[in-house]
């Protein structure tokens, strides 16, 4: 691998070579100083067996009692991993599982889903490169999937961090991604997977906004790789907690016929975007969803086995289920007032913390609250609340008045709210300048 040391656009923070003591010495120091301070002071494990038992134990301490925390079940997670790996394609030796790490980045929850056997780390930014890097994960399993990155960033993933996949959505990107290979190697290897179009919109978060090239222009730029040399590859994602199981079907039905129009592809991303189930009324099965997904994949390998390399993977890209249903997030309440008539609760978090979707998609959070035994307090009288979280903008509100939660009467000061299935895109998003609250592990095989 080359260094920055050879690239005449670097000024500072060059990351020198030498022989391997000095290399093993570096490399320590490197994974300090890339681990965020935070990732060893905001975790710590209770060995309790249920969640109210956690709460108990954590609330015997009174200096706890204004804080927002989450509560990760380590057993939830385990198990929703090998939901996945026993339901996407269990008998076809080309499947992998891989992490969307910007849902949750983590390091106590990267390194249950290394140990329960993801195959591949979906990133977004060297930031999160590094963070699997540290974890001597393998970096032929790590995926740079955003479509659109600096020079500078592919430059690093690939000289120094040995990343080999790239995703795109242009043929710009595409020389972007060759001339910054091409800095220290002449002859780079490496997977170009192009992102399709797949609008959708009954996706909650329909990515295909922002992200993706229409069928006939992924054709063009596939044809692009391999002209140059490259193996190719085809992704699309069809939105964010996508409701349509319908849209997975007619997605790799598209990717089919076009990977197969240039003589197959090494790798076929389906992406992700199965939906959690945030409030009691949703209804979403993972497993229906794999199967069909799994059903869908394995009619265009009979059908179109063109479309497929001998040497190929077939990706589903995951996040938010995977990891959410494995967090739950606590809020106390820390003041409590009055606004034409609106009984508004101040949260000790807010959207420039764990909320900060509210802000850019509207999201609606499923908020409870916790009785004095550490249960879920409803009831059938409930009363009409306004949240807003802890900074002095007007911004920090978490819904209209208009759409007001429904949480139990003459809720106060000390009490406290709690989000379940918040482990993914919570912790993960906010302001850097807003701590973000700790993290609490516990296991509960009975979830």
């Amino acid at each position: 691998m080359g260094s920055r040391l050879d690239d005449p656009s670097n000024e500072s923070e060059d990351l020198p070579t030498g022989d391997d003591q000095f290399t093993q010495v570096f490399n320590s120091l490197i994974k300090s100083l890339t681990a965020r301070p935070d990732d060893k002071e905001d975790y710590r494990y209770i060995d309790e067996s249920s969640r109210e038992r956690v709460l108990e134990e954590i609330y015997s301490d009174p200096r706890a009692a204004e804080d927002a925390f989450y509560l990760f079940n380590i057993a939830k997670l385990r198990a929703t991993v090998r939901l996945f790996l026993e339901n996407f394609l269990p008998d076809d030796p080309h499947r992998k599982v891989a992490y969307a790490v910007k849902a949750n980045p983590h390091r106590e929850v990267l390194k249950v889903l290394i140990e329960e056997g993801v195959d591949c780390m979906d990133c977004a930014s060297v930031g999160e490169i590094r963070r699997i890097v540290c974890l001597d994960f393998d970096r032929n399993s790590i995926l740079y999937n955003h479509p659109i990155k600096k020079r500078r960033d592919i430059y690093d993933a690939y000289h120094e961090f040995g990343v080999r996949h790239f995703t795109v959505q242009t043929k710009t990107e595409v020389s972007k991604i060759l001339s910054a290979a091409m800095d220290l190697d002449q002859t780079p290897s490496m997977e170009i997977a192009v992102r399709m179009r797949t609008d959708n919109p009954e996706a909650t978060i329909n990515l295909s906004q922002k992200f993706g090239a229409y069928p006939e222009e992924v054709y063009k730029i596939l044809n692009l790789v391999k002209e140059l040399g490259l193996s190719p590859g085809i992704s699309v994602h069809t939105g964010s907690q996508n409701p349509s199981q319908k849209s997975y079907i007619e997605a790799i039905r598209t990717m089919s016929k076009v990977a197969g129009s240039v003589g197959g592809v090494i790798s076929f991303n389906v992406g992700g975007g199965i939906p959690v189930n945030y409030f009691y009324y949703d209804n979403f099965d993972t497993a229906e969803y794999l199967k069909t997904i799994s059903d869908a994949i394995s009619v265009e390998k009979s059908k179109n086995p063109a479309a497929f390399a001998h040497e190929h993977r077939v990706i589903i890209e995951v996040g938010r289920a995977l990891v959410a249903s494995s967090m739950d997030l606590v809020v106390p309440i820390v003041s409590v007032s009055s606004l034409d008539d609106a009984q508004v609760l101040h949260l000790s978090d807010g959207i420039f913390g764990s909320f900060f979707d509210y802000s850019v998609h509207g999201w609606r959070y499923n908020f409870r609250a916790l009785n004095a035994d550490h249960n879920i307090a409803d009831g059938v009288h409930l009363s009409s609340y306004t949240l807003r979280g802890p900074t002095k903008t007007l911004a920090d509100r978490l819904n209209d008045p208009e759409s007001p939660f429904r949480l139990p009467p003459g809720l106060t000061v000390g009490d406290r709210l709690i989000v379940e299935n918040a482990g993914a895109y919570m912790y993960s998003v906010g302001s850097r300048a807003m701590k973000r609250p700790s993290i609490v592990g516990y296991n509960d095989l009975l979830f």
